[in-house]
């Protein structure tokens, strides 16, 4: 399992709206996706037959399914833990390669035979593997960032307005702050803006 480590650590709201990103941004290409209790999640994107259909999916059309989770294992720090699974691609390619290798066997040389299937796993499977996992990562990244930051903009300088209560001359003031992203009540002791 792949990890991407959150900042703080999230509160059951944050979990929430993080796998709920997450989910949106999934089923946006295509993908079925199940809650698994609290902190998780599967999914499975579907197949791209016909292939014009990858195209919908963007890079996300490589992976067959996966799981997401939100844990703190052992004391350690809060992460996004993540698996992808490429079965659907790697069927496809040893598919491809005992063609290859039913064809290639009768060539004058083993060697353009293996170059060949090294060629093809190499552009094929390790290369769309790479893109669909930094795609994957980066959607995980943006929606833990939406939430756990608590500010889609950076907090601007404190807006000081006056005292509307009748104290008189003093001419109090009064700081008003921007509220998180979660619109969470904050209970005591559990954080400052």
């Amino acid at each position: 399992m792949k990890a991407i480590t959150l900042r703080i650590e999230p509160s059951v709201r944050q979990t929430e709206a993080i796998l709920a990103r997450i989910e949106q941004e999934l089923v946006k290409h295509g993908a079925r996706v199940t809650r698994q209790g609290v902190g998780g999640l599967r999914f499975r994107m579907p197949v791209p037959w016909p292939p014009w259909r990858a195209l919908r999916l963007g890079r996300l059309w490589m992976i067959s399914a996966g799981r997401v989770k939100i844990a703190a294992g052992s004391g350690g720090p809060w992460q996004v833990l993540y698996e992808l699974d490429f079965s659907v691609l790697s069927g496809v390619l040893i598919a491809i390669s005992l063609v290859l290798v039913i064809v290639g066997w009768s060539w004058p040389s083993r060697t353009l035979l293996y170059a060949t299937l090294l060629g093809i796993w190499l552009l094929l499977y390790l290369i769309p593997h790479y893109f669909a996992s930094r795609r994957f990562q980066r959607v995980i990244s943006e929606s833990t960032r939406e939430v756990v930051e608590r500010r889609r903009t950076p907090r601007a300088t404190p807006r000081i307005t006056g005292s509307t209560g009748s104290t008189g001359s003093t001419g109090s003031t009064e700081i008003t702050m921007e509220r998180p992203i979660d619109g969470g009540q904050k209970a005591d002791g559990e954080g400052r803006a």
